[in-house]
């Protein structure tokens, strides 16, 4: 898509702006490993489940909060000039051994890991975290929601949860 924008724009003329959303995660979003962790978290709270399972948790990603995310996508499409490409990413580096240690610090009882050679993925690309310069030129945007309020905010949603 983002080289369809790019090919509508130089040949039609088309007022396209590409936008490349890195990582969200935040409270609702279902399929990622911040809420796979909470889920797992809670279940094990409620007795459902006796430990938490994860899978390589040395990759490092770049995520940034729905929430922000929503500002960056409005900032991008008020300011952005027609053509260019924005990289929508917080620009910092998180391990997701870091998410599992922030889930980690919401539970209200002690968690066991286990890491089951099952969950890991051989082709996990190690490290891929973005720079967000371009979308900073043009906008004051930057991320405002803390990575640690972003984890309690996802635990909160699963302990809410029916299950």
């Amino acid at each position: 898509m983002d080289l369809l924008g790019l090919q509508y724009f130089r040949a039609y003329g088309m007022a396209t702006i590409r936008g490349r959303i890195f990582n969200t995660i935040g409270p609702r979003k279902v399929i990622d490993a911040p809420s796979d962790f909470a889920r797992q978290l809670v279940a094990v709270e409620r007795g459902e489940r006796s430990s938490l399972a994860v899978g390589n948790t040395e990759t490092v990603r770049d995520f940034t909060d729905v929430r922000d995310m929503v500002e960056a996508i409005r900032h991008v499409t008020a300011r952005g000039r027609p053509g260019e490409v924005y990289n929508l990413c917080s620009g910092h580096p998180t391990s997701i051994q870091e998410l599992l240690e922030g889930i980690l610090a919401a539970a209200r009882t002690p968690i066991p890991i286990e890491r089951p050679s099952a969950l890991r993925r051989p082709s996990d690309e190690s490290w891929i975290v973005g720079s967000n310069a371009r979308l900073r030129s043009v906008s004051d945007w930057q991320p405002r929601v803390p990575l640690s309020k972003t984890l309690e905010d996802i635990v909160e949603y699963w302990r809410s949860a029916e299950t």
